[in-house]
């Protein structure tokens, strides 16, 4: 029934299989081999003779007295031999269900095959001594309790495989458990109960006479004793192989019904990959699963770093840096090895190992000095540790000069020299101390020698950075050098204007030079703080570099800068002739200057003086050549208007 409901497929058209099924039937059944050995054994040696003398004393020369005590004697021997034989059965079947798993996994099954084959253990054991009872009751003419016992394990064994079978196949096996079971438990109690009427049931069938067969009987037996079944057997075989066969397994193994594999016997081939190409934890070959995602890096990219549909994460092609694809195929050069003829691997073809004739292995370690660069300094690709190829361009900076400004020759760029400002040369050996530290105690990496580290004992690192402010100025306000911020030495001279004054005009004691006191023409001294506001903007909000503290900007919102020059008209004045105070050129505020301000005297008004008058007035205010430098007319009127 297993094969109608289970599991299963049709083979060459013809045959119906289930290969996991039996599969695990016939390691069920190897399992009861020594039950068979042990009973035939048993039939032989002690069963027969008590069973013959038995029968002789029934049916030929014996007493009832005697009769009864050769049946005590066969019933005690074969029931303690039968409950022998199932007691060491019981125990090579435990030990084998106990073993199965290292056994199926030392033969790569899987594990469906091996819950169905400890399920068919224990129905082989039971299946077996059922066989073994009808054997015996055969040997005493019980044909009808044979023919029960038969009939319960073939009827209950076809209901129950067809029951489980319908739950599905994590059922499979248990109708032929339980069929075998109950199968046995009545054999057991058929059996003890035969030894009641046996000895009347064996005379009684004495007095009768059997004709068995008939004549149709005796010439199929005439036949098979000529040996015809060879000949029908031929038959069957050459019709069977004439049908149109299939293939019932792909290349893989795979049956494409089932999805089994036949090697396996399970869903997985001995890689642990089903027919879809993916293991038991969801991943193909290439570690990903069925949302591209790939489980061994946890990430969408497997361990080349291509992703599921093979592009590559850093060129976003279909290649990675190297030219090859996620087969692991040179789509450069169009074979399995990349221009500089190693494989993927970084096995070369001309040498046959990772490095080649050169000593070179596929990512540039030399052979000999286990190092990126050979005996002579360079590297697989020609260009030496600082960077400079054989043509004495570096392919780093992309110039003649390398990182540190050394040319390929050892000159440096700023000073023209083979040393740096600070003396060092390429090799960052300082030429001017002769050591490894320049004057000022550190290395070239800016590691002081006293200290260890990138700050000498003073709290300065090579640069003139303090470590303390994280400034070029110390917490009192001098440089590494012993330079203030106005740019005075300790001396009192400028070391910036080459001067004893600052760029503002203070000396070293914040002495003005133009005003003779400490602060200057706007009131600023020389930390660059007014004296009346006692901030670092004056009174309008203009700090001392300028810069407005409400717009930061040059300007304030009015449009003035700090000296007062308009930002529209670039000059002293706004738009409308003002100063930023509110004064004209002539000192009048708005609306206070005379209306007849510079107007000329009335004084002969004839038509010669009028003409003559409007003539000049109009050259005068004229729209060319009429203004002052600040926009104003003679008449002091703004061109803009008034």
């Amino acid at each position: 029934m297993n094969w109608f409901v289970g599991d299963s497929y049709i083979l060459a058209n013809v045959f119906l299989v289930s290969p996991v099924y039996e599969a695990a039937v016939f390691y069920g059944y190897c399992t009861v081999i020594p039950s068979l050995v042990y009973f035939a054994t048993f039939l032989e040696t002690k069963f027969l003779p008590l069973y013959k003398d038995y029968f002789n004393k029934l049916c030929v020369v014996g007493k009832y007295e005697d009769v009864k005590e050769s049946l005590k004697a066969l019933k005690q021997t074969l029931i303690s031999e039968v409950l022998y034989c199932m007691e060491l059965q019981l125990l090579i079947s435990i030990t084998c269900i106990l073993l199965a798993n290292i056994m199926f996994n030392e033969l790569d099954m899987d594990t469906y095959l091996l819950d169905l084959f400890r399920v068919i253990v224990f129905g082989s054991y039971s299946s077996i001594f059922i066989s073994i009872l009808i054997t015996l009751f055969l040997y005493f003419d019980l044909r009808f309790q044979a023919m029960v016992l038969a009939s319960s394990m073939f009827t209950t064994g076809i209901l129950f495989s067809y029951v489980f079978g319908k739950m599905g196949m994590s059922f499979t096996g248990f109708g032929f458990f339980l069929s075998s079971l109950l199968t046995f438990a009545v054999g057991v109690y058929m059996f003890y109960k035969l030894f009641d009427k046996l000895n009347y049931t064996i005379m009684f069938r004495q007095n009768f006479n059997y004709k068995v067969g008939g004549s149709f009987v005796k010439k199929i037996s005439q036949l098979f004793n000529n040996r015809i079944y060879i000949v029908i057997l031929i038959v069957i075989l050459f019709l069977l192989g004439s049908a149109k066969a299939h293939a019932a397994y792909d290349s893989r193994g795979f049956n494409n019904v089932t999805g089994n594999n036949r090697d396996t016997m399970s869903p997985y081939d001995k890689e642990g990959y089903d027919i879809n190409g993916y293991n038991r934890q969801g991943a193909d070959r290439r570690g990903f699963n069925k949302v591209y995602w790939n489980i061994g890096t946890n990430s969408p990219y497997d361990y080349s770093g291509f992703n599921y549909k093979g592009i590559h994460k850093d060129t976003g092609k279909e290649s990675d840096t190297r030219g090859f694809n996620y087969k692991h195929f040179n789509i450069e050069t169009n074979s399995e090895y990349d221009k500089n003829g190693f494989t993927f691997e970084g096995i070369h073809k001309d040498t046959g190992r990772e490095y080649d004739n050169n000593g070179w292995n596929y990512y540039g370690l030399n052979e000999q000095t286990k190092d990126y660069y050979n005996k002579e300094g360079w590297n697989f690709a020609g260009i030496n540790r600082r960077g400079f190829n054989k043509d004495k361009y570096n392919v780093e900076t992309k110039s003649e000069y390398d990182s540190w400004g050394f040319n390929y020759d050892g000159i440096n760029k700023e000073t023209g020299k083979e040393y740096d400002t600070r003396g060092f040369n390429y090799e960052h050996f300082n030429v001017e101390t002769n050591s490894k530290y320049d004057k000022n105690g550190f290395t070239y990496d800016g590691i002081n020698k006293d200290t260890g580290r990138e700050y000498d004992k003073n709290g300065w690192n090579y640069y003139g950075l303090n470590e303390k402010t994280q400034d070029y100025y110390d917490e009192t306000g001098w440089t590494f050098d012993g330079i203030n911020r106005q740019g005075f030495n300790r001396e009192g001279y400028n070391v910036w204007t080459k001067s004893k004054y600052d760029y503002a005009n203070f000396d070293f004691q914040g002495i003005n030079k133009n005003t003779k006191t400490r602060y200057d023409e706007r009131g600023f001294d020389n930390n660059q703080v007014h004296n009346k506001t006692h901030t670092k903007y004056d009174e309008r909000g203009f700090d001392y570099g300028g810069k407005n503290k409400d717009t930061g900007t040059e300007y304030d919102k009015d449009g003035w800068n700090f000296y007062g020059l308009n930002e529209k008209t670039k000059t002293y004045f706004d738009p409308s002739g003002y100063t930023r105070e509110g004064l004209d050129k002539y000192g009048y505020k708005r609306g206070q200057r005379p209306k007849n301000f510079g107007a000329a005297p009335a004084v002969n008004r004839g038509r010669h003086s009028t003409a003559g008058t409007k003539k000049s007035g109009t050259k005068s205010s004229g729209g060319s050549g009429g203004y002052d430098k600040n926009g104003f007319d003679k008449n002091g009127i703004y061109r803009r208007g008034y």
